[in-house]
């Protein structure tokens, strides 16, 4: 009983996490601004065990927000930045469980390494395709300088946002399961 109501909630969640995150795609934004890899920052910092899953909500978020614009779908370093955005939170996943200081910096170096990743995942793609910049290492760095503006801004939605809609969405799992329990204690109390 417990496990599918944990699973009900998961679901529920990631719905609500893909929906933010197209939303945050198509309101006007400053350049990305958007939920996008906050959202599955988010999961996998509330469910340790679902790194894997959480990629994928960040990507499904994606490829619904490039449909719903009309992009033909980004392209493969794009996605691929998306995906390994997440590598950071498959190291050392023991220390969420604790509720320690050290662990707040581990989940914040996290979300950071993840946005860093996708900056330089993305803007290698970028550089590659050879269209905007020479493939050569000046016009990588060139790439990699134009890409900074779009970095600040990812950058801050990713630690603010995360931040958000972890601690909300933590506060709400906290009040649901006090309530079910409260439920299921009211239940064994009544007399049959």
């Amino acid at each position: 009983m417990k496990f599918s109501k944990l699973n009900t909630h998961k679901i529920s969640i990631s719905a609500f996490f893909v929906l933010l995150a197209v939303l945050s795609r198509l309101i006007s934004h400053p350049f990305h601004f958007t939920a996008l890899l906050a959202v599955g920052f988010a999961f996998s910092l509330l469910f340790a065990e679902s790194v894997i899953y959480a990629s994928f909500i960040s990507l499904l978020a994606m490829v619904i927000s490039d449909a719903l614009m009309g992009y033909p779908l980004s392209g493969g370093f794009v996605y691929l930045a998306v995906l390994l955005s997440f590598v950071p939170f498959f190291l050392n996943k023991a220390e969420v469980t604790q509720k320690t200081s050290l662990n707040q910096v581990a989940q914040l170096a996290k979300i950071v390494s993840g946005s860093l990743v996708f900056y330089f995942v993305s803007n290698f793609g970028v550089w590659f395709e050879g269209v905007l910049y020479p493939q050569t290492m000046n016009g990588l760095i060139t790439c990699l300088q134009m890409g900074v503006p779009f970095y600040k801004n990812q950058f801050m939605a990713d630690l603010f946002l995360t931040s958000v809609l972890y601690v909300v969405t933590a506060q709400v799992m906290s009040f649901l399961k006090s309530k079910s329990a409260n439920s299921l204690s009211a239940e064994n109390d009544r007399p049959m």
